[in-house]
């Protein structure tokens, strides 16, 4: 990558600096400045990890989310982001989910506490899970065997991730053909499923 420009290093400075301001809101709103940059705030990625622990939540929240705009570059923060699978906020906990989704297969140590999640009482934090599995399992068959459970969900907002996901992994999810046939026949998610089934090719 291009090496930033002095103007560039003053803002990177001046960011890192907010992000460990005094004033939680200082933090939070620079830590969302950086995740609008993006990586090419020199150095960002330590101080973003240490907000992941702040008392407060928006601060948690938003360098979750800053720290997802990293990609697999920040899989140094993979452990403290799945600490935060279990927070107490549900935001800052579907923040976190995105975050390890984005890093992809690097964050796939996480895998356990995710799919802790995929039972949760909460169908937003369930939702999130679905999408941030789809993106960290390694092994194809364990991920359509997850998906194929979450896809009799009794909420359409977590059946609608499951079969975008079985969408994009086509053929390879051909174990899942008979319940999107169940869901097709009994649930109000034709789009979804029909668009599923088509990419597996049933």
């Amino acid at each position: 990558a291009a090496k930033a420009g002095p103007p560039a290093r003053a803002l990177s400075t001046e960011l890192i600096k907010a992000l460990e301001d005094s004033d939680s809101q200082v933090r939070s709103r620079a830590a969302f400045a950086v995740g609008v940059i993006g990586p090419n705030v020199d150095d960002a990625l330590p101080p973003l990890m240490r907000l992941l622990h702040d008392a407060e939540p928006d601060v948690r929240r938003a360098a979750a989310l800053a720290i997802s705009q990293y990609g697999d570059q920040a899989a140094p923060a993979v452990e403290e982001l799945t600490e935060l699978i279990r927070d107490s906020e549900t935001d800052v906990a579907i923040a976190a989910l995105a975050a390890l989704g984005d890093i992809g297969l690097k964050a796939s140590g996480s895998g356990p506490v995710v799919l802790e999640a995929l039972t949760d009482a909460n169908p937003s934090r369930r939702a999130a899970a679905v999408r941030a599995l789809a993106k960290i399992e390694k092994d194809t068959d364990v991920l359509v065997a997850r998906l194929i459970e979450t896809l009799r969900d009794d909420d359409w907002s977590v059946r609608k991730p499951t079969a975008i996901a079985l969408a994009e992994l086509g053929p390879e999810a051909v174990a899942a053909v008979p319940t999107l046939f169940e869901v097709l026949a009994s649930r109000e998610d034709q789009p979804d499923v029909e668009r599923a089934l088509r990419k597996i090719d049933a």
